[in-house]
């Protein structure tokens, strides 16, 4: 009898296989969410800047003087001021909040040429006593360009040009261009023998305009005078 009762006794296959999934999925949900950052304490700020702001991507990194102190949670578009632009939603880290001075200087920069954009906040010369808060609307300085942005900025504009027309253009300029190859580099030539010549006498060219700034000197200072001597007369 005991093996009947040890049998009974023991939990089915399936329910601990399903256990097993539940409890897989709740760590994989756990990790998903660490990564994210959803299990972290945070503090919404809005941010608005230039419709470049909107080649950033969700996730950048928010810093406060080179310390990371958040991520960019959404990006989005939409009119500021009759103008287009872009709504940045930042998730800040509470306990820097209080540093964070209500007129914070912030800009968006690459940390290389090629590197993705990130908002970089620092502090301002004369810092108010107010923190900043969630209900203030963050206004950006700058925007630094990088060969991203400056590669759509690109594309965009050869988008917009129609092909047969560049072709004509380019094709007259080198019609116009033809046979003047002989000329431009005796233009060149020319020019070279010029600054050659002209080199030696930049001393005395550096020379001459100290003097004028002189001369511009001593009449700004007698100006008073010669002016009073005009109305006399």
């Amino acid at each position: 009898m005991t093996p009947m009762k040890q049998s009974k006794m023991r939990i089915p296959l399936y329910i601990e296989g399903l256990a097993f999934l539940l409890l897989g999925a709740l760590v994989l949900t756990l990790v998903y969410l660490q990564f994210r950052g959803d299990l972290k304490p945070r503090t919404t700020l809005t941010l608005v800047t230039s419709r470049a702001g909107l080649l950033m991507d969700p996730g950048s990194k928010v810093t406060y003087n080179g310390v990371e102190i958040g991520w960019v949670e959404d990006i989005s578009e939409f009119e500021h001021r009759s103008e287009p632009a872009a709504k940045l939603v930042l998730n800040v880290n509470p306990k820097y909040i209080k540093l964070i001075p209500a007129n914070v200087v912030a800009n968006i920069e690459a940390a290389t040429i090629f590197g993705n954009k990130y908002v970089a906040f620092s502090s301002p010369r004369n810092p108010t006593l107010r923190r900043i808060s969630p209900h203030d609307v963050i206004d950006v300085r700058s925007v630094t360009t990088e060969f991203n942005t400056l590669f759509e900025t690109l594309t965009s504009i050869a988008e917009k040009v129609d092909p047969i027309k560049l072709n004509a253009t380019l094709a007259a300029l080198a019609q116009a261009l033809d046979g003047l190859g002989g000329k431009f580099g005796a233009s060149i030539s020319n020019s070279n023998d010029i600054l050659a010549q002209l080199n030696p006498k930049m001393p005395q060219i550096r020379y001459d305009v100290r003097q004028i700034a002189n001369l511009a000197e001593v009449y700004i200072k007698a100006s008073p005078d010669l002016w009073a001597f005009c109305r006399t007369r």
